[in-house]
């Protein structure tokens, strides 16, 4: 898989609308309810796994970028393993408390 480069930390502000937030929150849900196979959360580090099967790699993909795009307070990575893919996300702990919404 890709890493997203880093960018430099912001403060804890997404940049959606809020239609466009709803709109991401339910793309998340509908994801995780497919593919999501457990959740890792430690201070400034959250990791989610996810089964890697049928599209799932294309759409984890998508919803990173858009994450990274209004929440460049936290680095994204995705990388592909043993039919898996793994997601973390790294930051301030602010910053992974208010993204706990994405393990939903």
């Amino acid at each position: 898989m890709s890493e997203f480069p880093p960018l430099p930390l912001v403060p804890v502000a997404c940049t959606l609308t809020e239609s466009d937030g709803a709109t991401q929150a339910a793309a998340w849900r509908s994801f995780n309810s497919e593919f999501r196979r457990d959740v890792h959360r430690e201070p400034g580090r959250l990791t989610i796994r996810y089964a890697d099967i049928d599209d799932a790699a294309d759409r984890l993909m998508e919803l990173v970028g858009m994450e990274q795009k209004c929440c460049s307070f936290a680095r994204w990575q995705v990388e592909r393993g043993d039919q898996l893919l793994e997601l973390t996300v790294t930051g301030s702990e602010a910053g992974i408390a208010s993204l706990m919404v994405l393990a939903a």
